[in-house]
């Protein structure tokens, strides 16, 4: 009888644990932007490539421009431009927008996450995180890892090639002066949704707009 039990108990983890691995690559296989194009940004003739998902165009590069007056306020290595979250919300070109917490949300859900988890903090979404990093011959999202930065004891550039951290535009005022952010890491096939100070913090940038 025990011994039956232990059989059946055995069958259903392995049952469950094949179902999970199933969503998971029916999900990082599969997914395709709508459709693609690319936009040049006129103020220093840069040009980036977008994705569409469900009624929002992606741009699928971080973005580069620093905006004059608030250039003390990003950092550079390499390519990979990091930003301040004022410095952030000034970068951002006439018809586009940086993302809120609920764009990120709607893509998320897009990319196959649970109404249950799209809310949650913490890293969520088995497989999203992959999916998010994937170039054109995935989803295009191409989220890179430009790792993060802070000015509290000297400005750096840590954990380059190892985590990449986008600022929303969503902002907690009950809280203080914090925003909605995702971070996205080689470690982690998830994506981690918290937040963050709003100073003293060098994070990417990624555009978006509604499909006209």
């Amino acid at each position: 009888m025990k011994i039956n039990i232990l059989i059946s108990f055995i069958f259903v983890l392995l049952l469950t644990s094949c179902d999970k691995h199933e969503e998971v690559d029916i999900a990082v296989d599969n997914i395709k932007p709508e459709k693609t194009g690319t936009w040049v940004d006129t103020r220093d003739n840069i040009t980036y490539h977008w994705v569409r998902y469900s009624g929002l165009d992606w741009i699928t590069e971080n973005l580069h421009y620093t905006n004059p007056d608030s250039q003390s306020y990003t950092t550079e290595f390499g390519n990979k431009m990091l930003y301040e979250f004022g410095a952030a919300i000034d970068a951002v070109p006439e018809g586009w927008r940086l993302p809120t917490d609920e764009d990120f949300k709607k893509l998320e859900k897009t990319l196959g996450m649970s109404d249950a988890e799209v809310d949650q903090e913490d890293w969520r979404g088995a497989g999203i995180g992959t999916i998010l990093q994937q170039d054109s011959t995935g989803s295009g999202l191409h989220f890179d890892l430009s790792g993060y930065g802070w000015n509290l004891g000297g400005t750096g550039n840590y954990n380059l090639n190892i985590y990449g951290v986008y600022w929303t535009s969503t902002t907690i005022p009950t809280i203080g002066n914090v925003a909605w952010v995702r971070r996205i890491s080689t470690f982690n096939n998830k994506v981690e949704r918290f937040y963050s100070t709003t100073a003293d913090r060098y994070y990417s940038i990624r555009l978006v707009r509604d499909v006209k």
